[in-house]
């Protein structure tokens, strides 16, 4: 299948994955700065946003 799609497709492709991942990052350190998150486990956090961007990840 990968032989269909043109090399500068898999580089567009490749950019927004690379791109929605640092999206996802920046949303987790914002996150774990605001007040809220102090009242948080830290790993439930993270287990909470490894669901939800599995989640979203399947849509």
């Amino acid at each position: 299948m990968s032989e269909d799609i043109p090399e500068r497709r898999k580089a567009e492709i490749l950019e927004l994955a690379i791109h929605e991942s640092s999206v996802h990052e920046d949303m987790w350190e914002r996150q774990l700065r605001s007040p809220y998150a102090r009242n948080i486990d830290r790993q439930g956090f993270v287990n909470f946003f490894a669901l939800t961007t599995s989640l979203v990840g399947q849509q």
